[in-house]
């Protein structure tokens, strides 16, 4: 560093020559170079500044070891130097060390790539027939709904199900509906059993017979031209589980035949509906 002893300008030594004084660290040569690097290290300074000693207080720079664009950042608020910066780093490595093999779900600005990634992660097929699903064991009388599966697979598929989840759910499914079935068939054999019993209780020992009239009156209404699916309707809808329909066709097919519709008051010939196509049993013997 050079000093201008007593304050005088450059100029005022101009005038008496080219006298001027040198002034430099003492490196104990006294033969130095006057203009050579006089060496050594710089002041030491803390961890957090390692190597700049403390700068002057004057037009101090915050955070000096910082990116000019980053000594603002809320990130690096509460960090004094680069020590902190340091172990801060250090810290972070540590933690995401703890993340490897873990799946991340993509936000709502995830891109198309982003989220491709994740629904190959998790175990979400490219496509619904890609979804291996097994087809239940269903009781007797259940048929099994192959658009209720294409809908499942469809579903699956959008909401981003994987496969061994979807295999799982619809399992689930399946046993559940084939509970329910088994639920409403139990219902609908103990409500036939009650209609029976007040029937039984309505008609004492004529029970037989005039089952057999109802039977017979569901026949006839069946034969005229345009009421061929009655008989069907009747059963797949349950009405014959119903009393009221039983005594209703009971008094239909009384009304016909007492009027001499059908040659008489007396059946005419056997039913030709059996225990599974009509609810109630035909007489024994008329089969």
């Amino acid at each position: 560093m050079f000093v201008n002893l007593l304050g005088m300008n450059n100029h005022a030594f101009d005038g008496i020559g080219s006298a001027r004084v040198l002034l430099a660290p003492d490196t104990g040569d006294d033969g130095g170079d006057p203009g050579a690097d006089p060496g050594g290290d710089p002041p030491a300074g803390d961890e957090n500044n390692p190597g700049q000693g403390d700068p002057p207080q004057g037009g101090r720079t915050e955070k000096p070891w910082l990116p000019t664009d980053l000594r603002e950042d809320e990130l690096f608020k509460e960090m004094k130097g680069a020590g902190d910066l340091g172990r801060a780093y250090k810290d972070t490595v540590e933690k995401l060390k703890g993340y490897d093999g873990r799946i991340f779900v993509p936000g709502d600005d995830a891109s198309p790539e982003e989220l491709a990634q994740f629904r190959t992660a998790v175990g979400v097929p490219e496509s619904a027939d890609q979804y291996e699903l097994d087809i239940p064991e269903l009781p007797d009388g259940m048929e099994y709904n192959k658009g209720l599966e294409n809908w499942f697979r469809a579903e699956a598929l959008k909401n981003n199900i994987p496969t061994d989840a979807a295999k799982e759910l619809y399992a689930a499914f399946n046993e559940q509906q084939i509970q329910a079935y088994n639920s409403y068939v139990a219902a609908e054999a103990e409500k036939k059993e009650q209609t029976k019993s007040e029937l039984k209780q309505l008609w004492g020992s004529n029970y037989d017979r005039e089952v057999n009239f109802a039977n017979r009156g569901i026949s006839i209404l069946s034969s005229i031209p345009g009421a061929e699916g009655l008989t069907d309707l009747l059963n797949d809808e349950g009405l014959l589980k119903d009393i009221r329909f039983v005594k209703a066709f009971n008094a239909i097919s009384h009304k016909i035949l007492g009027n001499g519709i059908m040659g008489g008051g007396e059946l005419p010939g056997p039913s030709p509906y059996g225990d599974d196509e009509v609810i109630y049993e035909n007489t024994p013997g008329m089969h």
